[in-house]
């Protein structure tokens, strides 16, 4: 039997499109789920006269630049409401206007012009003022919208390749670290290294100081010019995906080694969500397994092959071709709405950008399924009021005024401040985790597991002999923590002051385990199932108490709910 403290499980992107590929991991996806029978035009502005560069959505706003070669060019800020510019910013005629991202309040945009005009721009995203213009080192290169993460502006630069760290609110360098020649890639950001794949080598920088950390290198990698596009995909596993010669290639950043590489005409940039990599395979979207590299399925238009980036929603993927733009059903793989147009996408809570060839800018909106995300704070003691909560997600100010349940009770005073928040008090309950629902008159979405009313327990209903039983406490930082098992049937036991009731038998019952102050809020144990033929059937009661003050009057503390599993 083993115990731990748990982490909490990482988030997928905001209901915005902030950077490229939608947030510093450059997975493209967001838990937005559009409705495709909702989807249609909002509106269309006419930017330019030459092809826009991907665009960012933050904010309320669009940011879109022009991809243009030693002619005038512009940085915009359009409102995503009514597509109205609410400003416009002139940067001159170098050799390359790059992508922009936001960050902060700020709209980050690189330049290059070799010697000169060559400069990462800072812009107020309110008003368009010129924050800072801050000068690196480049030849004639491209690239694509800087990775800006806690106050940090990682992007691609140098004379003769490499990364740069900005002070994204000041502007000044803080490091530079050089790496083969190549341009049109920007960083991959997580908590501890920035990373870029160039020359058939990931290399992965230490955040603080950009030293090297480690390098993995592709062994099936082959040189096919001086252009890197695209950036690393940051998987949920401690994994990357890059396609490299026509192959999706996934690196264990672990133990440092490439685990598998599906061959077979992978181009362009992949996505991950829902654990898989998504990418473009001879011209069609292809879904891979994350784990085993397995294909899972491919789709693709009738006549035509897609090209470019792809774009993941919660139940959906985006794709295009040179002519349209295509939503693909995750568990159908069929196409459930085409759009006449083509061009770098983007998306939000509300809408799906299409930054076109011809300089205009469209907005396809849609109602969406409500997608709670996160719930602030996620857990109360059971049997005390309840605190105020808050829920962050999207899609909920579309349709009827949203309900949210928690479990199978109503939450009251639900407050649907914004599509992407809403405050609630959660209803009294008894022990135990549950779902947190919002629903609308478009649908309902599901935060699984996402409130405890503590102390609380989690466990699998069925077990196999031989394996093991995993159970999680929610508990109260320096709780003490007894857990015990006992044979069905139970009961329910008062045994004030302690709060609920013990359901456990007390002729069968037996500790498996007693922690004494807990230091963290959840604890988990794992329990080893004998293989014995005899168990299988065998039905086990699961129950914990916790509390400050277990062993000695006052005995403050409360009983978890009870769990029944059954060994298979």
């Amino acid at each position: 039997m083993g115990a731990a403290a748990l982490a909490a499980a990482p988030l997928w992107a905001q209901p915005e499109w902030p950077m490229y590929q939608a947030d510093a991991a450059h997975r493209g996806a967001s838990q937005v789920d559009p409705r495709p029978a909702s989807m249609a035009l909002r509106w269309r502005v006419q930017l330019a006269t030459s092809r826009l560069n991907p665009i960012s959505v933050a904010a309320g706003r669009v940011f879109a630049s022009n991809a243009v070669y030693f002619q005038s060019a512009s940085l915009w800020a359009v409102d995503t409401s009514d597509g109205t510019v609410a400003w416009e910013a002139g940067v001159g005629a170098p050799f390359s206007v790059n992508p922009a991202s936001y960050a902060g309040g700020r709209v980050y945009m690189q330049t290059c012009n070799h010697s000169s005009d060559t400069y990462l721009h800072c812009r107020d995203a309110a008003t368009g003022q010129r924050l800072f213009s801050a000068p690196f080192q480049a030849q004639w290169e491209r690239y694509q919208a800087p990775t800006v993460v806690d106050g940090v502006a990682y992007f691609n630069g140098g004379y003769y390749g490499g990364m740069y760290a900005v002070d994204a609110v000041t502007g000044q360098q803080l490091w530079f670290t050089s790496l083969p020649q190549y341009d049109e890639w920007t960083p991959a950001v997580d908590a501890d290294h920035a990373y870029a794949f160039v020359g058939g080598d990931l290399y992965a920088l230490r955040r603080n100081d950009g030293q090297q950390a480690f390098r993995i290198h592709d062994p099936g990698w082959s040189w096919s010019g001086w252009s890197s596009p695209g950036a690393v995909v940051l998987g949920d596993q401690q994994d990357a995906f890059v396609t490299s010669s026509g192959r999706l290639v996934r690196f264990d950043l672990v133990s440092r080694t490439v685990s598998y590489e599906v061959p077979g005409g992978f181009a362009g940039q992949p996505a991950f969500a829902h654990d898989a990599a998504y990418g473009l395979r001879n011209g069609e979207l292809t879904a891979v397994e994350q784990a085993s590299g397995q294909v899972l399925w491919s789709w693709r238009p009738t006549s035509s092959t897609l090209t470019g980036e792809v774009l993941l929603s919660a139940s959906h993927a985006f794709v295009r071709d040179n002519s349209s733009t295509y939503m693909v059903d995750l568990s159908t793989q069929t196409a459930a709405w085409t759009w006449n147009e083509s061009g770098y996408l983007a998306i939000d809570g509300g809408a799906l950008y299409i930054a076109r060839a011809d300089g205009s800018l469209t907005c396809v909106g849609f109602a969406a399924l409500p997608a709670p995300q996160s719930v602030s704070p996620a857990r109360s003691p059971y049997g005390d009021p309840s605190p105020t909560v808050t829920l962050r997600g999207s899609g909920f100010a579309q349709g009827t005024t949203a309900t949210v349940m928690f479990g199978q009770t109503a939450a009251t005073q639900v407050v649907v401040v914004n599509d992407q928040t809403i405050t609630c008090v959660p209803p009294a309950s008894g022990p135990g985790v549950v779902d947190v629902v919002v629903e609308t008159v478009i649908g309902r979405g599901v935060l699984p597991s996402g409130y405890a009313f503590t102390p609380a327990m989690t466990a699998p209903t069925m077990v196999r002999r031989g394996g093991t039983v995993d159970l999680e406490y929610h508990v109260h930082a320096g709780d003490t923590v007894l857990a015990a098992l006992s044979a069905p049937p139970g009961g329910s036991i008062a045994m004030p002051p302690l709060r609920g009731a013990l359901c456990l038998d007390p002729g069968s019952l037996f500790v498996i385990l007693a922690v004494p102050s807990w230091p963290f809020e959840r604890f988990r144990a794992v329990i080893d199932i004998p293989d014995d033929p005899a168990l299988v059937g065998a039905s086990v009661l699961a129950q914990a108490v916790a509390g400050s003050s277990l062993a000695a009057p006052p005995f403050a503390g409360a009983w978890t709910n009870c769990i029944q599993f059954t060994i298979q």
